[in-house]
């Protein structure tokens, strides 16, 4: 139970654009990983190691976000209880007002209450027309 108030409140945190908060959540040794890439390769080519690592992420994905908002928001907890998924419909709007709408289902593992590792699917399509990345 604790694992998922920790995970709501990760997202709440994210929704709230609230770094501070982020940073309480996360383990010292917390990684992120998108392994959906833009050439379509199997290895993944975006991670962080390390909590400033992937707080440098969620800086850049709080500072490039005017409105960070999850809809249909679903959190199922795996048997094991350290493993969660989260799937919602990211409705964003960026800095220069372009809405920003994705898919996404996150897999977070948690030890002793925190984040240590996530998992983020995300659609690279929907990413690089709004934002203008080569595909391929």
């Amino acid at each position: 139970m604790q694992n998922q108030l920790t995970v709501e409140g990760f997202i709440e945190a994210l929704q709230q654009k609230d770094p501070i908060i982020l940073s309480t959540l996360l383990d010292p040794q917390a990684s992120v990983v998108l392994p959906m890439t833009f050439s379509g390769n199997p290895t993944p080519e975006t991670q962080f190691e390390g909590k400033d690592a992937v707080l440098g992420y969620l800086q850049q994905i709080l500072t490039h976000m005017e409105q960070i908002r999850f809809t249909d928001p679903k959190l199922s907890v795996v048997s094991d209880e350290n493993v969660l998924f989260f799937e919602a419909i990211g409705d964003f709007i960026t800095t220069t007002n372009a809405p920003y709408k994705n898919v996404y289902v996150l897999k977070f593992e948690l030890q002793d209450n925190k984040i240590v590792h996530v998992t983020e699917y995300a659609n690279p399509v929907t990413y690089a027309m709004t934002f203008g990345v080569k595909l391929g």
